[in-house]
């Protein structure tokens, strides 16, 4: 979907033309490639995940893979660096789980590798001590590491949401955008958000949220944000508004020119304002892009919006999921 996929698409069937017809057939573990544009869905990179991984990209930050966890998380005086595969077992499993369901999970764990230790204690002879050592101490070693680095990111992670009110002030200013409500609320706490500093660059996810989900911001809160940031931050931003325009995400609303009009050219004009104004909310309410308050479990979902705590359905993963 969009003018890029169409060319990566295009450039794919090329390369198997090159190729030739496939000589025998291939087992592959992936039956679909579905290709978007990302400016298909620009909402959903912008809003706040509830994962265990989203959260840990988001406090610690994760990069080609690797997240530098600090001392506080490691246990010790320094900081470690830790890779986030699937090799990683236990991050394998909790990956993706909603962070209210990970704390517990890993006290399972604990539990599991403290069953482990017990009876490596218990051994009498040494034939079962040698077993013991050659088979399960590794495995119990590298559970154990990976267990520490996992149970403090979480209590890290734990700590932020539940005794930081920001960030659940943040959410909930993020899900009142989504849902088109309390709008003014959310254009003060952006502005308190700017005057702060505490991130520029999650500043400037608000201010693109807020004018995707508005497609584009009246004239005066458009500049009104926009000389606030510049003011707070410098005005060697100006360029970085200038790329968002361009990118159409962050754009103000066009004004309705009354003059030289006819009565009902202004009408359809007028119209045609109001339509692209409301187009978010119109294609979330078609796709049930907003679940109803307390309709999705967390705990064991069933439902895609479980990454932002029930409150927004991914618009790429809802249309894969009308495909298929």
């Amino acid at each position: 979907m969009g003018r890029c996929s169409k060319m990566v698409f295009d450039m794919v069937k090329m390369l198997q033309s090159f190729q030739g017809p496939a000589k025998e057939a291939v087992n592959n573990k992936i039956g679909h490639l579905i290709l978007f544009d990302r400016d298909e869905d620009m909402v959903t990179p912008l809003c706040t995940q509830t994962t265990y991984a989203g959260l840990v990209d988001d406090r610690y930050g994760i990069h080609c893979g690797f997240c530098d966890f600090p001392a506080e998380v490691t246990g010790t005086n320094k900081s470690q660096r830790l890779l986030l595969t699937k090799d990683d077992v236990l991050f394998e499993e909790i990956r993706d789980r909603h962070i209210s369901n990970v704390f517990n999970f890993l006290k399972q764990k604990a539990k599991e590798v403290q069953v482990g230790y017990s009876k490596g204690r218990n051994i009498a002879s040494i034939g079962d001590m040698k077993d013991f050592v050659q088979k399960e101490l590794k495995g119990l070693k590298q559970d154990y590491k990976s267990l520490t680095m996992h149970v403090g990111a979480c209590e890290g992670i734990l700590k932020q949401t539940s005794e930081q009110l920001d960030f659940q002030e943040q959410l909930q200013t993020e899900h009142s955008m989504l849902e088109g409500i309390n709008l003014k609320d959310c254009y003060t706490y952006i502005e308190e958000h700017i005057a702060r500093q505490s991130s520029h660059i999650r500043s400037l996810r608000f201010c693109c949220l807020l004018s995707l989900t508005q497609n584009g911001l009246p004239t005066k809160d458009f500049r009104g944000l926009q000389s606030h940031y510049l003011h707070s931050n410098g005005y060697q931003h100006l360029v970085t508004f200038s790329n968002l325009k361009k990118l159409g995400m962050f754009t103000e609303q066009t004004t309705v020119e009354v003059t030289k009009m006819s009565a009902s050219d202004v009408k359809s004009r007028i119209a045609e304002k109001a339509l692209k104004r409301t187009a978010f909310r119109l294609l979330s309410k078609r796709l049930n892009l907003i679940p109803r308050q307390g309709e999705v479990n967390l705990q064991n979902p069933d439902d895609m919006s479980y990454v932002f705590s029930g409150a927004y359905t991914p618009l790429s993963c809802k249309l894969v999921e009308q495909i298929f």
